[in-house]
């Protein structure tokens, strides 16, 4: 088995062989469209169009990477509500129930307990149902 050094090593020595032969690709595009360009028309047009076509193509890429890496709006009608805010309303529902003084007291049993209700739910379709409906039930009587 290989170690993580080793395996950080061997990515990182491929990024930067996979980058140095990308800029040779561009580089030998850029030369192929230039010369391309230099048997249609003057060489100083066909150096300026060339520069455009790349510079164009640098732009697209980055509005495609800003597309893709844009957070989603949040609208004004819904309530914002950070991480940490809603992990704190789950630990003070627990303290009310009393459920934190047994996780406090059995936490061996309770991580057990936690993960085998975790595979419950995720292995079988009836309990997510039975909990759905359960919790729409329980939330539907405090929302009246």
């Amino acid at each position: 088995m290989m170690k993580w050094h080793a395996k950080f090593r061997i990515t990182t020595l491929a990024t930067i062989l996979t980058t140095l032969l990308g800029l040779f690709a561009l580089g030998f595009a850029g030369l192929a469209v230039y010369t391309w360009l230099s048997n249609e028309m003057a060489s100083e047009i066909a150096a300026m169009l060339t520069a455009l076509l790349f510079l164009s193509l640098a732009i697209i890429v980055m509005l495609v990477a800003k597309f893709m890496t844009r957070q989603p709006e949040v609208s004004a009608n819904e309530p914002t509500t950070q991480p940490e805010q809603e992990f704190q309303q789950l630990l003070d529902v627990l303290s009310e129930t009393g459920l934190m003084d047994v996780i406090e007291t059995h936490p061996g049993k309770s991580a057990a307990v936690t993960l085998g209700a975790g595979l419950l739910v995720g292995y079988s379709p009836k309990v997510r149902r039975l909990l759905k409906a359960a919790s729409q039930e329980l939330l539907g009587d405090q929302q009246h």
